[in-house]
């Protein structure tokens, strides 16, 4: 130890006096040191290797090189970590006596600033898994009004489907009584349109019975009378309009069903 002293005297180009001010401590104590009477204590070590940056398994036992090579992260080191690098230089120059309370108050500290520190990443983990469901449940909320929608567009289709096919019908039927009223037209017969309810489809579609029209003899050698034709067409044209009545009465009855069906769906 002796030898070593002296030679960190050397290396540092340094006189007692001056070593004993910078440790903090008598010159008579480091005289010992370099005379051999005594040696460093462990906390007056790591005084010494703290303020020099001397090696301590070189000042304890003249193992490795006699100074600590620089930490290449030094200067990139945050203020916590010289901080605590600062402590524990000032902690192993203090007597071994004292260095063990000492300890044992800061690993008191640490455990509970870690303790601390998984309360706050526990709570930031809680924060964003609540953040994670509200989002999923906005999401969930979204895709039901998405499907909501279409569903109402696919109704609304339907719907006008239905409609396009009523209205396709009518037309047909439409089209087709005015083809009948053509082809008697054309025949000579008489095709009967109500004034009242309007042309409302082919009555030839409906199993209504027509009554037959009376037939009446004429005389030998004579010709209907004028009243008698009268009499013949006005019982064509009862039978026509109870048909037409029955036509209009059967669309209607369709009409009111499919506008409740309508109103079913909407509910």
């Amino acid at each position: 130890m002796k030898q070593r002293i002296l030679g960190l005297l050397d290396a540092l180009d340094m006189r007692p006096t001056d070593f004993a001010a910078r440790l903090g401590i008598g010159k008579a104590v480091v005289s010992k040191w370099t005379a051999g009477k005594s040696e460093p204590s462990a906390g007056a070590r790591a005084a010494i290797c703290a303020t020099f940056g001397v090696n301590r398994d070189w000042l304890d036992n003249g193992d490795g090189d006699m100074f600590v090579q620089a930490s290449p992260t030094l200067a990139s080191a945050t203020f916590e970590e010289l901080q605590l690098a600062f402590i524990r230089a000032m902690i192993e120059r203090l007597p071994e006596e004292i260095q063990e309370r000492v300890l044992a108050t800061v690993r008191v500290y640490v455990e509970e600033k870690n303790r601390r520190a998984k309360e706050i990443e526990e709570r930031a983990r809680l924060e964003k898994l609540q953040a994670e469901v509200e989002e999923a449940r906005a999401a969930a909320q979204e895709e039901r009004e998405r499907i909501e929608q279409e569903e109402r567009a696919a109704q609304a289709a339907r719907d006008k489907a239905a409609r396009d096919e009523w209205e396709r019908r009518r037309q047909e039927e439409e089209a087709a009584t005015r083809a009948e009223r053509e082809r008697r037209k054309a025949s000579g017969a008489f095709l009967y349109q109500s004034k009242v309810y309007g042309n409302v489809g082919n009555v030839d579609n409906l199993s209504i019975s027509q009554p037959p029209a009376p037939v009446v003899e004429p005389a030998p050698e004579a010709t209907p009378t004028a009243r008698q034709v009268d009499d013949a067409e006005k019982v064509e044209l009862d039978a026509m309009i109870a048909r037409l009545q029955a036509i209009r009465d059967q669309k209607l009855k369709e009409a009111q069903v499919e506008e409740e069906r309508s109103k079913k769906r909407g509910k």
